[in-house]
């Protein structure tokens, strides 16, 4: 299934990749399949805007090191571990003139539709699940209810965005 959603190619990078870069990698592609962002969201990216070439709507997906918890969990058979990996889901969009958040929360919104998208489809019958088309790799994905901020709320952005909590909790070998 993972081949026919993503192509050979990112089918035969996920065999060499760490889990946690796999795992980012689905869900940063299915964000952009399911939110109509293709092209606008990316991962680990915390300088970006017109300087660098960047139009909005963009989306970063980073790693919230803020919260972040240090003891690796193990599977029941003592081989694998259990990570439990906080994101912080960071998006920004135009201003309206008149009610400058409302595009943010709009996409803030587009986001979590997609994340629950993910979660919908990958419960399949019998209990078992294939999040993120990953099999049983990925356990579950959180997401927190957000927050929206104007423009220069914190001097670090010139138009509207919203952050977005999220946790993502898989089995690495």
């Amino acid at each position: 299934m993972i081949a026919r959603i993503y192509g050979e190619a990112y089918h035969e990078a996920k065999m060499s990749e760490p889990t946690r870069l796999t795992v980012l990698k689905a869900l940063t592609s299915e964000i952009e399949r399911r939110a109509g962002l293709e092209g606008c969201v990316f991962r680990g990216r915390d300088w970006f805007g017109p300087n660098n070439g960047d139009t909005v709507p963009f989306i970063t997906i980073m790693e919230d090191y803020e919260m972040r918890n240090q003891d690796p969990l193990q599977s029941q058979d003592g081989r694998a571990r259990v990570i439990d990996l906080p994101l912080v889901i960071i998006g920004f969009d135009e201003e309206d003139s008149d009610n400058p958040t409302d595009p943010a929360t709009r996409l803030m919104y587009r986001v979590m539709d997609a994340i629950r998208g993910v979660l919908k489809d990958g419960r399949l019958p019998e209990g078992e699940s294939d999040i993120l088309g990953l099999g049983r790799t990925v356990d579950r994905i959180q997401i927190g209810g957000g927050t929206v901020y104007p423009a220069n709320v914190d001097l670090s952005s010139t138009v509207a965005f919203f952050s977005l909590r999220a946790s993502i909790r898989f089995v690495e070998d």
